[in-house]
């Protein structure tokens, strides 16, 4: 069974459902054939990161989860990079002298 995906915009009405109009998430859940939890963290989501939220693939916490292994892998790169610099750097310094 392959697992369904809700565009941005759908996932935005059904939260503003909530917030906005004040329906209860077990009657919107109903209607709309879909489990309350996801509506909860769909709600809970949009509240915390409002238009930001559902930017792509799966929730927004993983994908900034995601950049922030990515960054800090970089990170430690140039941080390896900038030792390696300050290694030759010293070495050139003892060559020319």
């Amino acid at each position: 069974m392959s697992r369904k995906k809700y565009s941005k915009e759908f996932k935005v009405q059904v939260v503003k459902q909530v917030i906005e109009e004040g329906k209860k998430v077990s009657h919107i859940a109903n209607e709309l054939d879909l489990s309350r939890d996801m509506v909860y963290r769909w709600v809970n989501e949009y509240e915390a990161h409002g238009s930001e939220a559902f930017s792509g693939e799966g929730n927004a916490r993983r994908d900034h989860e995601f950049e922030i292994i990515k960054l800090n892998k970089q990170v430690d790169s140039l941080q390896k990079e900038c030792e390696i610099l300050k290694k030759y750097s010293a070495f050139l310094k003892v060559q020319s002298k």
